[in-house]
């Protein structure tokens, strides 16, 4: 099914990339028009979901621009009109910037590239043919575009106008020339040429504009090339010059017409009377701006402000954001690729994509509309770059969640608990502080100061108040112990197990919960922790989109159990082999009651609830014992006088109790035949089938002791100061 997906996906792909500029591929609803690509981008969030590779990372470079959006949709002149434009807006972000970024973070960057190119190049034969069929035989292909301007033919595909046409494939040419003669890569000969080719065809006055400025670019950036011996750049960039020349000249000779009306115009009348009415609209949205600076007249009431029909809209992109969301949108607006482009500026290998999206910015200009969906395409394949770069660590700040300071004292709970009591053993440098919900009442935990904000509880507190107080925090992150984090600001979290993806498990509202969480959030990270290489090969499974170099295993450890005095039950067990179990069907409760049936000389006692299980099972043997809730030091005892310590678990991210029970003293120790119980445990356990009571009491039987070497070996493998050093050390730095 994974491979099914992974190839409608390709193909979703290449459609969207293909048919992204249809306008005339598209049907109205009340004066909104509906391109068909838009219900192709849905088809391919959905095979992104059900491969568990979609994410929206980086979702606060957007947040500026929305907020400028929705206030200037209040302040605007007609909120129906903004709520439309709000809306598709919302569309664009999170159906083709994220679903474009998730995909090429899927299938990786160069595969991503050859799906690229392949649509481009197919774009470019359709070019061709509606070319040819235009220019030869007067005929246009049906759903396709064109202009007729003093009698030339001018090409669009499915675009509005050529000029949009231009700016579509201004990206690639950008992308190609920089390959080629920055990067030098040969193989990018051909799109260079067919790309310039095509930027032609369209007899565009932006088309011809941008070549000159991509050329231009390249020939200066070649021209610093010190790869290449300075005899031969000379004589490279004299080809291409003679080549350019040579190319007016041909067009000047062959198609004289198009020469002078869409070439020569703008050196015999100048960029103004070239540009015809194009600047008259400029002065118009200009002072539209200046009569309403701040949240301009609001999204889509560009017409509704001048009195005009719905089809009467601005030409250029950066003065229709500007009187229509004012000065807050404009800011908002280019931050998103402001902040794109300097993160992109750290790693050489994305100097190609910053190349193509600035020139394609320029380009831009001369086009109206910031919903043009080609933009949001080209926007999240240079975010998937800033996804895949590896930036360096300038962390001053961590914000721990400490939500699992309102929590009983588990396992996770525990885990927490013992890092913090130990982050200033191994870190001086950087402040920690500890963020909980004000129902908590320690102000410290060894030495780590506990910061109480905001006033809801639980999850509502750690998906609201948590990453609203720290997704702005410069020179911050916020560290999650325990097992999910909040999807404004996921950053750091450790990942005990994902046993709510696996098959068979409980399907309640708890499960339900993390699924949704950890599809959301996945492939957000900047890092994950977990206990075990188990659960790390269990998330690259799962969950495709994640790259196994963001993930740290950290074993957690059970020495705390040393600083436990141990205190006698109030009742006396004896010949009693021990067990920590809940009715969760991976802790495999069945199995204990089995045995117990099977050889009734034999106790079996169970720390757990009695009540919570008798609602599962009528017929519990009187040799199953449940003590129901203990005390650590209650527990410390039981640890270590039984005869033996059960875990019959049929999934475990980690599986701390047998280790504890190991580090109390305990003898014999009768664990699942299970993957990561190998894995930690090795040959210190005596191991059984989970579904074969008499597996087990075989073991019990015939099972060997644990020798004191063995024990000091596996406790000095999982150690709580290993466990924090390495966090602070891979993770945090």
């Amino acid at each position: 099914m994974k491979k099914n997906l992974l190839i409608s996906l390709d193909i979703l792909m290449v459609l969207c990339l293909v048919f992204i500029g249809g306008d005339s591929l598209s049907f109205s609803i009340n004066n909104m028009t509906i391109r068909l690509v838009q219900f192709i981008f849905p088809l391919a969030f959905i095979n992104l979901i059900f491969l568990r590779a979609y994410s929206f990372k980086k979702f606060s470079y957007f947040i500026p621009f929305g907020v400028g959006m929705f206030l200037s949709m209040i302040f605007g002149l007609n909120i129906k009109n903004s709520l439309s434009y709000f809306l598709w807006m919302c569309y664009n972000l999170f159906l083709i910037v994220f679903v474009v970024a998730s995909y090429i973070k899927l299938v990786g960057k160069a595969k991503a590239e050859k799906i690229i190119r392949l649509s481009f190049l197919i774009v470019g034969g359709l070019i061709v043919i509606q070319t040819i069929m235009l220019w030869v035989f007067n005929y246009d292909l049906p759903f396709l575009v064109h202009q007729e301007h003093l009698g030339i033919y001018r090409p669009a595909l499915w675009f509005y106008e050529p000029s949009y046409l231009a700016t579509y494939l201004s990206f690639w040419l950008a992308y190609s020339i920089y390959k080629l003669l920055v990067d030098l890569d040969k193989k990018y000969i051909f799109d260079a040429i067919f790309m310039t080719l095509l930027m032609c065809m369209t007899t565009s006055s932006t088309a011809f504009l941008a070549v000159g400025l991509i050329y231009l670019c390249g020939i200066i950036f070649f021209l610093f090339q010190k790869k290449v011996a300075f005899k031969i750049r000379i004589g490279v960039i004299g080809g291409i010059v003679s080549l350019g020349i040579i190319a007016i000249v041909m067009m000047a000779i062959f198609t004289p017409h198009i020469f002078e009306t869409f070439f020569m115009r703008i050196f015999n009348d100048g960029i103004f009377e070239a540009g015809g009415d194009r600047f008259n609209h400029y002065k118009e949205s200009w002072e539209m701006f200046l009569n309403r600076p701040i949240f301009g007249v609001g999204p889509n009431n560009y017409n509704v402000f001048l009195g005009q029909p719905s089809t009467y809209q601005p030409t250029n992109i950066t003065l229709e954001i500007l009187s229509t969301t004012g000065i807050v949108g404009l800011i908002g607006f280019y931050f998103i690729p402001g902040v794109i482009l300097y993160k992109l500026f750290s790693t050489k290998n994305s100097y190609a994509a910053i190349f193509a999206l600035i020139i394609f910015l320029i380009t831009l200009q001369a086009n109206q509309n910031y919903l043009r969906l080609y933009l949001w395409l080209f926007i999240g394949i240079s975010l998937a770059d800033v996804w895949s770069n590896k930036t360096v660590s300038n962390i001053k700040t961590v914000y721990i969640n400490g939500l699992f300071l309102t929590q009983p004292r588990t396992g996770i709970q525990r885990l927490c608990c013992e890092f913090v009591k130990r982050i200033k053993k191994f870190d001086n440098d950087k402040k920690y502080i500890i963020l909980a919900p004000k129902t908590v009442k320690e102000d410290s935990i060894g030495g780590i100061e506990i910061l109480k904000i905001g006033f809801l509880k639980g999850v509502l507190w750690e998906q609201i108040i948590l990453p609203i107080y720290t997704i702005f925090r410069p020179k911050s992150i916020l560290l999650n112990l325990g097992n999910q984090a909040p999807i404004l600001n996921p950053s750091y979290v450790m990942i005990h197990d994902i046993i709510f993806f696996e098959k068979n498990y409980n399907k309640g509202s708890w499960a339900l919960k993390n699924r949704i969480l950890t599809i959301l959030n996945i492939g957000r990270y900047e890092r994950i922790i977990t206990p075990s290489q188990f659960t790390k090969e269990r998330i690259l499974e799962l969950m495709p989109i994640v790259d196994s170099t963001q993930i740290i295993v950290a074993n957690p450890s059970a020495l705390h159990m040393l600083d436990i005095k141990p205190q006698k039950f109030e009742h006396e067990f004896k010949n009693y082999y021990l067990s920590v179990s809940s009715i969760l069907p991976n802790k495999n409760f069945e199995l204990i009651v089995e045995a117990a049936k099977l050889d009734s000389s034999k106790n079996f006692v169970v720390i757990g609830k009695k009540e919570k299980i008798e609602n599962h099972f009528s017929d519990i043997p009187s040799n199953v014992i449940f003590t129901g809730y203990i005390t650590d030091e209650n527990l410390a005892y039981l640890y270590l006088n039984c005869d033996g310590f059960i875990s019959p678990s049929f999934y475990e991210g980690f599986g701390l109790t047998p280790l504890e029970a190991i580090s109390l003293g305990c003898k014999k120790i009768f664990i699942s035949d299970i993957k990561v119980y190998h894995e930690v445990y090795g040959e210190c356990a005596n191991y059984f089938d989970p579904n074969d009571p008499k597996s087990l009491l075989d073991s019990i039987k015939n099972g060997k002791i644990l020798d004191v070497e063995q024990r000091s070996e596996l406790l000095k493998k999982y150690d709580w100061d290993i466990f924090t050093k390495k966090v602070i050390v891979e993770v945090l730095n």
